[in-house]
Protein backbone atom coordinates (compact mmCIF):
# COMPACT_ATOMS: atom_id res chain seq x y z
CA UNK A 1 0.00 0.00 0.00
CA UNK A 2 1.55 3.25 -0.99
CA UNK A 3 1.62 6.19 2.12
CA UNK A 4 1.56 9.26 0.01
CA UNK A 5 -1.22 7.97 -2.39
CA UNK A 6 -3.38 7.89 0.94
CA UNK A 7 -2.48 10.87 2.06
CA UNK A 8 -3.61 12.32 -1.29
CA UNK A 9 -6.94 10.94 -0.95
CA UNK A 10 -9.63 13.10 1.44
CA UNK A 11 -12.56 11.00 0.31
CA UNK A 12 -10.67 8.96 3.07
CA UNK A 13 -11.28 9.15 7.13
CA UNK A 14 -8.74 9.19 9.73
CA UNK A 15 -7.25 6.94 11.55
CA UNK A 16 -6.56 4.73 8.22
CA UNK A 17 -4.95 1.43 9.55
CA UNK A 18 -3.25 -1.48 7.56
CA UNK A 19 -1.27 -4.29 9.11
CA UNK A 20 2.01 -2.40 8.71
CA UNK A 21 1.12 1.13 9.33
CA UNK A 22 -1.61 3.42 10.54
CA UNK A 23 -2.86 7.24 9.57
CA UNK A 24 -4.00 9.53 12.48
CA UNK A 25 -4.49 13.05 13.19
CA UNK A 26 -2.79 14.76 16.25
CA UNK A 27 -5.30 16.73 18.22
CA UNK A 28 -3.20 19.41 19.76
CA UNK A 29 -2.09 20.56 15.86
CA UNK A 30 -4.58 18.78 13.16
CA UNK A 31 -1.29 17.25 11.83
CA UNK A 32 -1.58 14.08 9.64
CA UNK A 33 1.06 11.56 10.65
CA UNK A 34 2.21 8.15 9.96
CA UNK A 35 2.97 5.47 12.40
CA UNK A 36 4.70 1.94 11.92
CA UNK A 37 3.05 0.74 15.18
CA UNK A 38 5.05 -3.05 14.83
CA UNK A 39 8.67 -1.21 14.28
CA UNK A 40 11.54 -0.93 17.17
CA UNK A 41 13.38 2.74 17.53
CA UNK A 42 16.26 2.41 15.66
CA UNK A 43 18.71 2.22 17.97
CA UNK A 44 20.20 -0.94 19.53
CA UNK A 45 23.25 -2.19 21.07
CA UNK A 46 25.94 -4.48 19.43
CA UNK A 47 28.56 -6.09 21.64
CA UNK A 48 31.47 -6.81 19.48
CA UNK A 49 34.94 -9.47 20.35
CA UNK A 50 37.36 -6.82 19.16
CA UNK A 51 40.26 -4.86 20.30
CA UNK A 52 39.24 -1.58 21.30
CA UNK A 53 41.75 0.57 19.10
CA UNK A 54 40.96 -1.52 16.14
CA UNK A 55 37.07 -1.00 16.69
CA UNK A 56 37.96 2.63 17.20
CA UNK A 57 39.73 2.94 13.98
CA UNK A 58 37.23 1.48 12.40
CA UNK A 59 34.37 3.37 13.57
CA UNK A 60 36.61 6.87 12.71
CA UNK A 61 35.79 5.51 8.97
CA UNK A 62 32.49 4.91 8.91
CA UNK A 63 29.80 6.70 6.62
CA UNK A 64 27.29 6.84 9.16
CA UNK A 65 29.00 7.09 12.43
CA UNK A 66 27.14 10.21 14.22
CA UNK A 67 25.54 10.28 16.32
CA UNK A 68 27.04 7.06 18.29
CA UNK A 69 28.73 6.10 21.56
CA UNK A 70 31.01 3.71 22.36
CA UNK A 71 32.36 2.30 25.81
CA UNK A 72 35.19 -0.24 26.29
CA UNK A 73 34.78 -2.86 29.01
CA UNK A 74 37.71 -5.44 30.40
CA UNK A 75 35.92 -8.85 31.25
CA UNK A 76 37.75 -11.96 32.22
CA UNK A 77 39.93 -12.75 29.60
CA UNK A 78 38.25 -10.92 26.06
CA UNK A 79 37.73 -6.92 25.11
CA UNK A 80 34.35 -6.33 25.07
CA UNK A 81 33.63 -3.70 22.97
CA UNK A 82 29.71 -1.96 23.29
CA UNK A 83 28.88 0.29 20.42
CA UNK A 84 25.66 2.30 20.20
CA UNK A 85 24.48 2.21 16.57
CA UNK A 86 21.67 4.01 15.01
CA UNK A 87 20.19 7.09 16.90
CA UNK A 88 17.72 6.92 19.43
CA UNK A 89 15.63 10.58 18.00
CA UNK A 90 14.93 8.30 15.02
CA UNK A 91 16.74 10.56 12.35
CA UNK A 92 17.92 7.86 10.66
CA UNK A 93 16.34 4.40 8.84
CA UNK A 94 16.73 0.59 10.44
CA UNK A 95 18.57 0.43 6.88
CA UNK A 96 21.26 2.82 7.49
CA UNK A 97 21.83 1.37 10.92
CA UNK A 98 21.89 -2.07 9.52
CA UNK A 99 24.86 -0.50 6.91
CA UNK A 100 26.29 0.58 9.86
CA UNK A 101 26.81 -2.69 11.43
CA UNK A 102 27.68 -4.22 7.87
CA UNK A 103 30.81 -1.85 7.46
CA UNK A 104 31.75 -2.79 11.13
CA UNK A 105 31.32 -7.00 10.70
CA UNK A 106 33.30 -6.29 7.08
CA UNK A 107 35.82 -4.34 8.95
CA UNK A 108 35.85 -7.65 11.79
CA UNK A 109 36.12 -9.96 8.82
CA UNK A 110 39.12 -8.38 7.21
CA UNK A 111 41.51 -9.92 10.31
CA UNK A 112 40.67 -7.46 13.17
CA UNK A 113 38.93 -10.39 15.12
CA UNK A 114 41.20 -11.29 18.47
Amino acid sequence: MDVGEEFNQPQAKLPIRSAAWKLAKRKKDNMVTAKIPHMVENAFRAQILLKPETLRDSIAELPYRKPMTMEVTQQEYNPITTQDIGDQEGRRSIDEAMRQISAATQEISQGHLI
